[in-house]
């Protein structure tokens, strides 16, 4: 591991122009290529082709083998090189190169292989010149620290890919992991190998571990009193943490995205769902409404970790103050709110600053489906901006609510989400199979709440997960009070959270599970509202205990 440096030294002029030709050549070459392959006649536009395709691929091959030993000469790094795969691209193009040359048409598959090698280092190093900062002045600096947030499981191997990039930019560069991943799955991190490409893993919130390594990158302070971090020490890892309170939730300051493409954000459609689509459609500033969850009661949830039991709320004048910040320096007026469950209070105070102020924005988020949200605070809700709320169902079941120390029922979700669609604000509910002691007749009358709530227009969209035990939720923690033994845990030195249970009902919840997509699926999409919920079940299955009219009367009531 290398020690930050107090100033990282200026930037590199960049070379955006031999990129794009780069580029350009790549994209005839691979062109060239598909025309070779696709139409074997001796037509004029083929004997074109044949003519200028060579000469293209040769100029491609050279632009490769430049940008390498240009950089290599810098001493960018032989390692980097490799694993950025340009070297691999070099060395294909000099073998096709004299393949190439020769008159015959077997060169055309290589050819084509060659140019996507090339595209991809290309791509490669256009996404290395993203990261430069500034215009290339002697002026512009480099952080000497870097950050990387990994919220979900399916992001760590794309973070250890963007290490090399960093490496481009200074090779002091310090890198530092954290995010909700590093917080719930690696508490208990062992693996030194995790340290080939990050100097330290820091769990919770991230303001005073980052605060104190600083101090430490800087001399000011010794590295045994740094805050929450894992670190390699003489080939093993070692967690350090010093007692130092965290920085409070109204002084963490406004999150910023300065200097960042904006403008280039990557829009996604991944599926027809409608709040799936808000989440990768579009960009949104994100922002914080309170810090933890004000119920953190939730047997399911991780209330033993502090992103969830550390309960902060925060003055609506300094939210709103944010919510301006944000709005002047990137110009969007979106906001998606990420708590865990914003409170009632919070989001009424929010919403009368907001009216007060004559801001327009708009705005969605998590919520819990309270009593409080009566239809005259979801109609001010919406007056202040909001399009969509998402919340947790989870199995509708009085009994497994219950259990599960949710605080709601079936029939107060259908009156507050009922409240929030006549509002004009969208509603998608978190629903949940297979909690412990969950039966066949659970989940079919689960499924039947839930054709009743689509039908009757309280819910539009909505996601059926299926149960994960936590070492962190109370289930993991106490299965004996919820009816499972749980499952012994594999011995390993890197990730620790879900664990296996054995719960005595023995049903598959898999094959369930199926029958309950595909019918939220169809429920999307107003298809299947008056079916028998059993017609979507492979197997027999036995009939709903649920009225008909159930969620009608609880509406009227």
């Amino acid at each position: 591991m290398t020690p930050g440096r107090d100033e990282a030294p200026g930037a590199q002029p960049r070379t955006p122009v031999m990129s794009a030709w780069g580029s350009l050549l790549v994209f005839l070459s691979v062109g060239t290529g598909f025309w070779v392959l696709l139409d074997d006649s001796w037509s004029p536009l083929l004997k074109v082709v044949l003519a200028v395709h060579p000469v293209v691929a040769v100029v491609a091959t050279a632009w490769v083998l430049w940008f390498t030993i240009r950089n290599l000469r810098a001493e960018r790094g032989l390692r980097s090189w490799w694993n950025l795969g340009v070297i691999p691209g070099a060395i294909a193009a000099a073998f096709t190169l004299s393949v190439g040359l020769l008159p015959t048409w077997m060169d055309s598959t290589a050819w084509l292989v060659f140019g996507g090698l090339v595209l991809v280092a290309s791509v490669l190093l256009r996404l290395r010149q993203a990261l430069e900062t500034g215009d290339g002045s002697a002026g512009d600096r480099r952080a000497s620290l870097t950050g990387i947030l990994i919220w979900g499981i399916w992001l760590p191997v794309a973070a250890t890919g963007w290490i090399p990039l960093l490496f481009f930019q200074d090779r002091n560069i310090v890198t530092v992991l954290g995010g909700g991943f590093v917080n719930t799955e690696l508490r208990e991190l062992a693996e030194p190998r995790v340290f080939d490409y990050f100097d330290y893993v820091t769990l919770d919130d991230g303001e005073r571990p980052l605060l104190a390594l600083l101090e430490h990158l800087r001399g000011e302070r010794p590295r045994q009193q740094l805050v929450r971090s894992f670190l390699r020490v003489d080939g093993e890892v070692s967690y350090i943490n010093a007692a130092a309170p965290d920085i409070p939730f109204a002084e963490a300051g406004t999150p910023t995205w300065d200097g960042l493409p904006l403008d280039r954000y990557l829009s996604l459609l991944d599926m027809l769902n409608p709040m799936h689509r808000l989440w990768s459609d579009a960009r949104w500033n994100k922002l914080t409404v309170a810090h933890g969850c004000y119920w953190k009661k939730c047997s399911f949830c991780d209330v033993s970790l502090d992103y969830i039991s550390r309960y902060e709320a925060l003055a609506a004048a300094t939210l709103v103050d944010r919510i301006e910040a944000i709005v002047a320096e990137t110009g969007q007026t979106g906001f998606h709110f990420v708590d865990e469950a914003a409170p009632p209070k919070a989001l009424k105070a929010l919403a009368e600053e907001l009216r007060t102020r004559k801001r327009s924005i708009s705005w969605w988020g998590n919520i819990r489906f309270e009593k409080s949200f009566t239809p005259e605070l979801c109609a001010e809700l919406a007056a202040s901006g909001c399009i969509a709320v998402s919340g947790g169902l989870e199995v509708a079941s009085d009994r497994l609510l219950k259990l599960m120390q949710k605080g709601v029922s079936v029939d107060q979700v259908a009156r507050v989400t009922h409240a929030f669609s006549e509002a004009g604000i969208l509603v998608h509910a978190y629903l949940m199979y297979g909690f412990p002691t969950q039966t066949v007749q659970d989940t079919v009358d689960a499924l039947e709440y839930v054709r009743q709530l689509f039908a009757a227009g309280c819910i539009q969209s909505g996601f059926f997960h299926r149960f994960a035990c936590s070492v962190h939720a109370p289930v993991g923690l106490h299965p004996e009070r919820y009816g499972v033994t749980l499952k012994p845990l594999r011995a390993g030195r890197f990730a620790k959270n879900d664990v296996g249970f054995i719960d005595p009902t023995g049903v598959d919840h898999d094959v369930l599970g199926q029958a309950l997509n595909k019918a939220l699926y169809n429920y999307m999409h107003g298809i299947g509202l008056e079916q028998d919920v059993r017609g979507w079940f492979a197997g027999r299955v036995p009939k709903t205990t649920v009225p008909r009219n159930f969620i009608s009367r609880a509406l009227r009531g």
